[in-house]
């Protein structure tokens, strides 16, 4: 089998030529690519991340490190649920705990980076949804499950770090339901 084809936009992500983050967001992609034996990456239009939902401090040193070295979204990116109730404050002090203090900051992090702050699982609700025929990054498992069933939109289920790391970069590997 031939191995992974890169075109000259994401060599220059993978050699660094747009920053650390950038280049750290193509190193995601590639392995991920290699692992499934992907022979090139495509474009996507649209993210739904789930690395906003903290489960650990990895996910707010991930998102420090990618504004530290000025990342760049590359497609509208849109958030999934939270930890926290951002707006109000009676629902979990965000003071109680390390936990619930790092989660608010991982979602403040996160629209820093330019993310749309929608806080939802069931993202297809809203106005401005994928289409028919989009290639998608999808991180909630019914939101992917929808999209490709009812939309007609194609996304795998993408993992955190990944989903962030394909919103940057934009690309995806060419395998499952993006084929």
């Amino acid at each position: 089998m031939p191995g992974l084809h890169l075109d000259t936009r994401d060599q220059a992500l993978l050699d660094g030529k747009q920053g650390k983050a950038m280049q750290f967001a193509m190193k995601i992609i590639v392995a991920a690519a290699r692992i499934d034996r992907a022979e090139s990456l495509i474009e996507v239009s649209f993210a739904h991340i789930n690395s906003c939902f903290y489960s650990g401090r990895a996910h707010l040193d991930f998102v420090q490190f990618l504004l530290q070295h000025n990342a760049q979204l590359a497609v509208p990116t849109w958030t999934n649920t939270g930890l926290v109730a951002l707006d109000d404050f009676s629902i979990r002090d965000p003071f109680a705990s390390d936990e619930v203090s790092e989660a608010r900051q991982l979602m403040e992090a996160y629209v820093q980076l330019g993310c749309k702050p929608v806080w939802t699982c069931a993202p297809y609700q809203l106005p401005g949804r994928p289409q028919l025929g989009d290639h998608i990054v999808g991180s909630e498992s019914n939101a992917v499950s929808f999209y490709n069933s009812v939309i007609g939109a194609r996304s795998n289920k993408y993992g955190d770090f990944f989903d962030v790391s394909s919103a940057l970069t934009g690309r995806v590997p060419l395998t499952g339901l993006h084929r």
